[in-house]
């Protein structure tokens, strides 16, 4: 939320939520975005969470 407006990286997010041991070329933060969708659509928060292909994710 603190990032609201701004593309955050895959990167980004492993680097600042994960420890630094994590793998880059893991799947990690694409499932858990996934799944937050899902709960956010639950929710009826409907589609906060945009991809932005090739960058990263805008809220």
């Amino acid at each position: 939320m603190r990032n609201a407006g701004r593309v955050v990286s895959q990167e980004e997010l492993l680097e600042h939520v994960w420890n630094e041991d994590a793998n880059l070329f893991t799947h990690t933060v694409k499932a858990h975005i996934n799944n937050i969708r899902k709960k956010l659509k639950i929710a009826g928060a409907g589609d906060l969470i945009s991809t932005v292909k090739g960058r990263g994710y805008l809220l």
